[in-house]
């Protein structure tokens, strides 16, 4: 029989609870005498874009008392759906090598503040080896698979319905990617100095078409005294295809909370008007380049809120041209970040400076809770 416990850690938005399995009489589950300790995790989320969605999380270590670890997610929200499961050896053959195995499904519904206006679905999964090289590196490696099904919809961008990539409406893609991580940041609740660095290289096919992938991102933390921190990021990405157009299902999305605020979520790149209703949709951009510059202050003696000023540049496209200095899209504006009981909260208001599109301007944008 198994037997748990349960703590109530936080109320409100996020219920987070904590639990312990012990197999005693299970006859499924002969000779185990370690605990099975896990966590189950449900709140709400919320951003401008995706409004309101429910998440759901189950987490499990020492799975039949191995030290394998097994994680759930659900979500589920207004204009998307989707479930994801994963599973951890964090010493695969007893080397410094971890293994994890995951499955992801998705579906997406039509949503005209992103700019998409059209629905697909699909499932990933990936087998995945990574190890540290030090206490501040780690490297790599992703075996995956991707299907994205356009069938469903009743609608499609042009840029979709002519791409030479899309097959009976379907996209299959195979890959391999290689990752590595440098992080020397230091802070409690923010990171407040150091530096990280992430680049991924990817290789794969598209329904025939050969493609690679670059994408690094890097961000340092300038602590001018101990409330006041400068933070840079940049972060580029970078496509090409052999033979072929670039399969738009790889293009990079730019816009919104975490690249250029003040416009609207990924909505930055190629526009593609609908074939039946003529609306636009946003695809990315075979290229994109993001910069941001922070100049922030801590408040308070648990160090929790942060208020911020910030100036954005980026921009995303099928055209090199368009990632110049004079190309990107700009914006500044003002925000706060708070590590609150409910979940971490971020909000911003932000002016697009001299915007090439004024109807992709978004000024005020937030989100409240996490996705677990």
């Amino acid at each position: 029989m198994l037997h748990y416990k349960a703590t109530l850690k936080s109320i409100a938005l996020i219920l987070s609870f904590s639990s312990s399995a012990i197999a005693e009489n299970a006859n499924f589950l002969p000779n185990i005498e370690t605990a099975s300790e896990g966590a189950f995790k449900a709140g709400l989320f919320y951003d401008n874009v995706e409004k309101t969605n429910v998440t759901l999380g189950l987490e499990q270590k020492n799975i039949f008392g191995t030290d394998d670890h097994a994680f759930m997610n659900f979500r589920y929200g207004e204009h998307s759906s989707a479930f994801e499961t994963r599973f951890t050896d964090p010493d695969i053959f007893e080397t410094i090598w971890s293994r994890t195995l995951s499955f992801s499904s998705r579906q997406l519904s039509p949503n005209t503040a992103t700019l998409r206006g059209f629905a697909f679905g699909g499932f990933n999964t990936e087998l995945s080896f990574s190890r540290p090289i030090n206490s501040k590196k780690r490297l790599g490696f992703i075996f995956g698979f991707d299907l994205l099904d356009f069938q469903e919809s009743q609608d499609l961008p042009t840029a979709v319905l002519n791409s030479a990539a899309l097959q009976n409406n379907k996209l299959k893609t195979s890959y391999l990617a290689i990752q590595t991580k440098y992080s020397s940041l230091i802070g409690t609740t923010f990171p407040t100095s150091g530096s990280e660095i992430n680049g991924s290289f990817e290789i794969g096919d598209v329904n025939s078409i050969s493609y690679t992938l670059l994408q690094v991102s890097a961000q340092k933390f300038y602590p001018l005294s101990e409330k006041v921190i400068i933070t840079s990021k940049i972060a580029t990405s970078i496509g090409t295809a052999h033979g072929s157009e670039f399969p738009f299902s790889k293009n990079t999305p730019l816009g919104g909370a975490g690249t250029v605020r003040g416009f609207k979520h990924n909505s930055l790149g190629l526009l593609s008007p609908l074939d039946i209703s003529g609306e636009p949709a946003a695809l990315g951009g075979q290229f994109a380049l993001a910069a941001s510059l922070e100049a922030g202050t801590l408040l308070g003696a648990s160090e929790k809120l942060i208020a911020f000023i910030f100036f954005d540049a980026g921009n995303a496209s099928n055209n090199r041209q368009d990632m110049r200095i004079k190309a990107l899209e700009h914006s500044r504006g003002i925000g706060i970040r708070w590590k609150s009981p409910l979940g971490p909260i971020d909000a911003s208001y932000a002016k697009a400076i001299n915007p090439s599109n004024p109807n992709l301007i978004e000024e005020f944008q937030i989100s409240l809770g996490s996705f677990f």
